[in-house]
């Protein structure tokens, strides 16, 4: 795992970290030596998150779900299926940054927990890319509302891949 991009942390059931990857520190800033043993990776993220989808867990789940570390990991837990879903970590240094991250339960041989196991991966470049496309398929909706004619759009082999109009007349029956 050391030569990984993924960041991985490992918990104990109750929520304190085993193990904190190279990874790890390198996304959040912070030492293994400063958390394994004495914190869980609640600390990493942002306060209002975890408390809006405590509640969002305990309408979805039917059960009181507290605010804190068992937020990330009651419906891994309960369904004993991966929970995968973006949060917003924030670095040692205060800064903010959004993470895909995937919370599973570890379960040994007796079906007895054993830990929890939370794989996240920075998502700042992908989030940043789709806003791009998110803002140029609007610069270009708002180009293709103000022309008064038809436009096409064609493929390389000349087929018609898509026609824009303001006036339903130039369309074809």
């Amino acid at each position: 795992l050391g030569a990984t991009e993924l960041s991985v942390i490992s918990t104990n059931p109750e929520g304190i970290i085993n193990s904190f990857n190279n990874a790890a520190s390198r996304l959040s800033g912070y030492d293994p030596q400063e958390v394994v043993g004495q914190a869980t990776p609640a600390f990493l993220h942002d306060p209002d998150e975890i408390v809006h989808r405590a509640k969002e867990l305990s309408d979805e789940l039917g059960l009181p779900i507290q605010a804190g570390f068992d937020t990330f990991v009651a419906k891994a837990r309960l369904t004993r299926k991966a929970d995968r879903r973006e949060w917003t970590y924030i670095r040692k240094n205060g800064e903010r940054f959004p993470v895909m991250l995937s919370v599973s339960a570890i379960w040994n041989e007796s079906n007895q927990l054993t830990g929890y196991l939370g794989i996240a991966t920075d998502i700042t470049e992908q989030k940043k890319t789709n806003d791009r496309i998110i803002e140029s398929e609007s610069h270009l909706q708002a180009l293709l509302n103000s022309i008064d004619d038809i436009a096409f759009e064609i493929t390389d082999d000349f087929v018609c891949k898509n026609v824009w109009t303001q006036k339903r007349a130039f369309l074809f029956a």
